[in-house]
């Protein structure tokens, strides 16, 4: 995790690690409580994608993950925690 990644990490901690797996399942946002910046009607959430794959050889920009994704990154990142 670079840096910011890891400043972002603490910053949503105690949320991802509060909520229950029913609460992420239900709402990968958790209330909104996950936001990072909006203007307007377009907003920005958190969650929890840090890996890099410095050796990749193809880069894909542009495409944000959906709701899934960052439900199952939520749910691995609270166990992770729950874990230790």
């Amino acid at each position: 995790m670079s840096a910011t990644s890891l400043d972002m990490f603490c910053r949503f901690r105690s949320v991802i690690a509060s909520a229950s797996d029913a609460e992420i399942r239900s709402d990968s946002t958790l209330g909104g409580c996950l936001a990072i910046a909006g203007s307007g009607s377009l907003k920005v959430w958190y969650a929890p994608f840090d890996h890099v794959n410095a050796e990749a050889r193809v880069a894909i920009v542009g495409i944000t993950p959906g709701a899934q994704q960052a439900t199952n990154a939520l749910l691995a990142a609270r166990a992770a925690i729950t874990l230790g």
